[in-house]
């Protein structure tokens, strides 16, 4: 009973005085973990642990210091000391799962963020979408969709607006986008940012249709203090806030075409950060000294193919655009150079958004059958001694397969995408468009996903010139798949970080040239800076 009772005495000894020393030792423990003098801060936690073995305070502050110097194996040790010595279950979960979070385990985060959600605990709208990505990527849409709609309604914006649209539009197959458009606007709880998301994917994934241009109508009626209304309203409406530009007349000037190209250019680096506005001075000092050999095209945003005059130089090329309906830059501005080179153009859109893999939405119903329409397209506009297939960005790939299948002299291709199968995206970690690939993945031809494979069964029939930013990471991962391939060149720009290479490719005065198939110029200085994001 005597040992017991001084047991006891002991024990209230030491709590009496931890709660009179401890708020002192906190104190010097935030004093040096605020000046990072980590191993000092460890000390005087190993020598509280070792007087008061059976309280949490200590081995919590010892598992934030390791914490922060990363040493998250250490962490978790300490952090489970002072769960068993009566950390509170809130302060163990939030901690765990920021050490697996810079530890990198996505599985054990998620797991300690929904168990903080279902207690009942605040979780930061930021986290909660990382639980809905993780189980969108795991395939457990009706799963990530809850989660989706938790983080909008716990911080409504625009990225989460996007990831609950993307989310439902998978769920549904992508098939059937109209009628999940209007579900999504007229839910109870559908935010303003809701009709912005949905104009962004159909972009993306369908085109325009008639429900998106009703979006716009209908939210000024449910959200009339909004701003997203008018923003809609001039998007649908076609040339933004300031109207669009007219076309020319029949027999217009070769000077008209230029000015109205230049406003285009001038409009496009106001609506893309990508595309510098010194690259207007550059195209314009380029291109000012040569004659067009050809009226250049003007874009119509409601074509899938639109044909340049004929040239004079017996030469035609088709051009595969990209995600936006351009190559990189205005088709105008593109044309131009291919008019001053007198060649007969094909622009494409891929109002599909496969990638072309399904065809060409005006010629033909797949991919086999878009080829022939194509082959007969061009053959229908005269003899030609030369085909150039081109395509920038997304629209690469379509160059690429296309370009194979049509037995191109040339393929020239401008940061193409050339794997686009769900493995190689992710171990090339492009994580780009990540719905336009979750829907290739699940609507295209698998065989056209692989570039490489299709060319080394059947190598094409003349060179492949890849232009790319070698320091662009994702595009030159996709480039070097395709290296060592029977005709593939691969021309990485030195110093160019952007995607943008057609972009770099003009601010280095070489476009024309490469055009040509001359790639020396892209050696050059470029005299315009192209933003990294492009």
């Amino acid at each position: 009973m005597t040992e017991h009772a001084d047991s006891e005495t002991r024990t209230t000894t030491a709590r009496r005085r931890f709660q009179d020393v401890w708020p002192q030792i906190q104190a010097r423990l935030i004093s040096l973990r605020q000046a990072g003098r980590w191993t000092e801060a460890l000390v005087l936690c190993t020598e509280a642990a070792t007087l008061w073995p059976d309280r949490p305070e200590p081995f919590f502050h010892a598992a934030r210091i390791h914490l922060n110097q990363d040493r998250c194996d250490a962490a978790a040790d300490a952090l489970e000391e002072a769960f068993v010595n009566g950390l509170s279950s809130t302060s163990h979960l939030r901690t765990r799962a920021r050490i697996h979070d810079r530890s990198g385990n996505e599985p054990g985060f998620v797991a300690d963020a929904e168990t903080l959600h279902a207690s009942g605990e605040p979780v930061p709208a930021a986290s909660l979408r990382r639980v809905a990505e993780y189980h969108r990527d795991a395939g457990d849409l009706d799963r990530a969709a809850g989660f989706a709609d938790i983080a909008l309604a716990t911080k409504p914006g625009l990225g989460l607006a996007r990831l609950k649209t993307d989310i439902a539009f998978e769920r549904a197959g992508f098939r059937d986008l109209d009628r999940v458009t209007e579900t999504l606007v007229t839910a109870p709880d559908a935010v303003p940012e809701i009709a912005v998301a949905i104009l962004h994917l159909h972009r993306q994934v369908g085109g325009m249709s008639g429900t998106v241009a009703r979006l716009s109508a209908f939210a000024a009626e449910r959200w009339p203090d909004s701003t997203v209304p008018a923003w809609l309203r001039s998007v649908i409406e076609g040339g933004g806030t300031d109207g669009p530009i007219a076309p020319l007349p029949a027999g217009a000037s070769y000077q008209d075409h230029r000015a109205r190209t230049g406003e285009v250019f001038e409009r496009a680096t106001r609506k893309r950060a990508s595309i510098p506005a010194s690259l207007i001075g550059t195209f314009s000092d380029q291109t000012a000294g040569h004659p067009l050999r050809r009226p250049p095209v003007a874009d119509d945003p409601d074509r899938d193919v639109i044909v340049s005059p004929r040239g004079d130089n017996g030469r035609v090329a088709i051009v595969f655009t990209g995600l936006a309906d351009v190559a990189m830059v205005p088709l105008e501005v593109t044309d131009t150079f291919f008019a001053i080179l007198g060649t007969t153009v094909i622009y494409l859109k891929d109002f599909h958004r496969l990638l072309y893999c399904n065809g060409i939405k005006s010629l033909a119903g797949d991919f086999s059958a878009s080829v022939a329409a194509l082959d007969a397209l061009t053959r229908s506009l005269g003899d030609f001694d030369h085909l150039t297939v081109m395509g920038t960005s997304a629209g690469g790939q379509g160059a690429l397969n296309y370009g194979l299948d049509l037995g191109a002299e040339r393929i020239l291709c401008f940061s193409p995408p050339t794997n686009t199968t769900a493995d190689f995206m992710e171990n090339a970690g492009d994580t780009r468009a990540k719905t336009v690939v979750r829907r290739l993945n699940l609507l295209a031809p698998a065989p056209l996903l692989d570039v490489r494979s299709r060319f080394a069964a059947c190598p094409p029939r003349g060179p492949v010139d890849i232009v790319f930013g070698a320091e662009n990471r994702i595009d030159r991962a996709h480039a070097e798949n395709l290296r060592g391939l029977p005709n593939v060149h691969l021309h990485p720009i030195t110093g160019l970080e952007a995607h943008g290479s057609i972009l770099e490719t003009i601010a280095r005065d070489a476009l024309t040239d490469v055009l040509r198939g001359d790639m020396s110029g892209l050696g050059r200085p470029p005299r315009a800076q192209i933003a990294s994001g492009a």
